[in-house]
Formats: C-alpha cells, sequence, structure tokens
C-alpha cells in the first residue's frame, strides 16, 4: 500500500508527489518530496492521517493517483504547473516565463512611445554643467594679474586688510614721494654692507617675495610691510620701492629668464643654469 501512493514528477531530478497527502491538502499546492525523503514522510502524522482519511472514504477501493485526486480538488495545479514543465524535453528547467518590458513601446526617430502614444523619457540624473577648465583659469590668471599690479587700488579683490590700510592712509603713494631723498649716515653703513639691495630689510623683503616653495601676492608683501611700519622697524621700503629695486637688480644681473613649451602644451619658464652659476 505504501509505494503506490508516490508518483514520480515528470522532468524532475529524483521528486515525487504524495498522492494521498496531496489529496487531503484541500485545494492547496500538491505535497512534494525527493525520493530518498519517502521513508520518513511515511512515518509522519499527516501522511497517516491522509492514509486513514482515504481508507475511510475509499474502503476497498484502490488507491487514487495523483492525476485523479488533483483534478478532483486542486483542478488549477496542473494547468500551472503546465507553463513550467515541458513534457516533450527533459533539459528544461521549471522557471516561469518573464514578462517583455518592451512589449507595449514603439519606437519611432529614437524616441519611445507607450501603448497610450505618450513619449517615455529616459533620465539618468541631471548632468551638471562643468565650466571649460581653461576658461576657468584663465579667469584666475587674470584676477591675479590684476591683483599683483603695483596701482590696483580699486580692484575689489584686495582683502580688506589692505582696504583698512588704505583707509588709515597708509598707501604707499605716501611713500613715493620720499623715494629720492639721502639717507641717513646710519643707513649709509648699512647700504654698504648689503649691496645691491641697499639695506638689510629690502633684502628679507626681496627673499620673501621670491621663495620657491612659498609664494606671497603683493597684498601679503603690503601688509608684510605695514606689520614692519609698524612695529618700528627701520629702514622699511615701501610697495613700489621694493618692486622698484627688484626691477633694477634683474636688470643688472642680466638673467633672461626664458619661457618654454613642454610637448604637453604646458608653459614654464627656465633660468639658464650657466648664468645662475656664474652669479
Amino acid at each position: 500500500m505504501a509505494d503506490n501512493y508516490f508518483e514520480e514528477i515528470p522532468n524532475s531530478s529524483g521528486r515525487v508527489w504524495c498522492t494521498a497527502c496531496s489529496s487531503q491538502n484541500d485545494g492547496r499546492r500538491p505535497t512534494e518530496l525527493d525520493k530518498n525523503s519517502i521513508s520518513t514522510h511515511r512515518g509522519t502524522k499527516k501522511h497517516k492521517a491522509a492514509l486513514q482519511a482515504i481508507n475511510e472514504s475509499h474502503t476497498g477501493a484502490a488507491p487514487l493517483q495523483l492525476a485523479e485526486s488533483i483534478e478532483s480538488t486542486v483542478p488549477g495545479i496542473l494547468s500551472l504547473a503546465s507553463r513550467y514543465v515541458d513534457l516533450e524535453s527533459e533539459e528544461d528547467v521549471m522557471t516561469p516565463a518573464r514578462p517583455d518590458l518592451f512589449e507595449n513601446i514603439t519606437v519611432h526617430g529614437g524616441e519611445y512611445y507607450g501603448d497610450t502614444g505618450n513619449q517615455i523619457l529616459f533620465s539618468a540624473g541631471e548632468i551638471p554643467k562643468h565650466e571649460n577648465v581653461h576658461e576657468k583659469l584663465w579667469r584666475e590668471i587674470d584676477a591675479l594679474e590684476f591683483g599683483h599690479m603695483a596701482f590696483a587700488t580699486e580692484d575689489s579683490t584686495i582683502p580688506d586688510i589692505i582696504a583698512s590700510m588704505q583707509t588709515l592712509g597708509l598707501d604707499e603713494t605716501d611713500d613715493e614721494e620720499g623715494l629720492n631723498e639721502m639717507p641717513s649716515s646710519a643707513s649709509t653703513i648699512e647700504d654698504a654692507r648689503w649691496a645691491p639691495h641697499g639695506s638689510k630689510t629690502m633684502f628679507m623683503l626681496d627673499l620673501l617675495d621670491n621663495l620657491p616653495r612659498l609664494r606671497l601676492s603683493d597684498d601679503h608683501i603690503k601688509a608684510i610691510i605695514w606689520a614692519m611700519r609698524e612695529c618700528g622697524t627701520p629702514g622699511v621700503p615701501s610697495f613700489y620701492a621694493l618692486r622698484k629695486k627688484q626691477a633694477a637688480l634683474t636688470k643688472e644681473v642680466g638673467i633672461k629668464t626664458q619661457q618654454h613649451t613642454s610637448p604637453l602644451g604646458n608653459q614654464f619658464y627656465l633660468n639658464h643654469p650657466v648664468d645662475l652659476i656664474a652669479l
């Protein structure tokens, strides 16, 4: 009696149906298990109760086949299984058919339209508007050039400290009037010791302005000059005098800075090593 209640599932690998339990499932999915689990399944309370119910309702009758049991109790099971099982092929896998997402979509002129005729727009998010890198760099260079001009007093980008200095009357134009004044005897001795800069203060300012790894802007130099004056440093030149001395030193030394272009198009400037060593 035991073996007749198990039917092998078509196109399955070692799977069987229990016709006894399936007939008592009240329209639910048939009971399915592995062949190796038949002996264990026989000892379950569910299987024993199903056998007892079958014996009481079908006394003396042959055991029900799964097709008859399912057809009378759960008629929709086999029709659903037929969507997944191809009885003509043993290699097919029991997988549900995937719906075609573009079944009702029409493509016309590279555009997509739905079944209602409305255009479908695909978007991967907003693309930020990136500025041209070269244009941005040129704007920044123009701003730096204007800020580095000795007479750029109307530039709105001048820091507040420079504006405060100008408000207090600490403008370099006031010092330009005294550029041609003769220095004192003390400063004359100092000038001889710090030639060709003329003074230690001029030399230190020129050194700060030409640090290779710490470039200072004109506004920084102006702030340093203002701070030195406030601290009572003797012989502090004006910003205009510093630039004039630097131009004279460059002309006196005679080193020509040459512009070069790399194979990648990068611009750089170079002092000839022979001229530097000759110093």
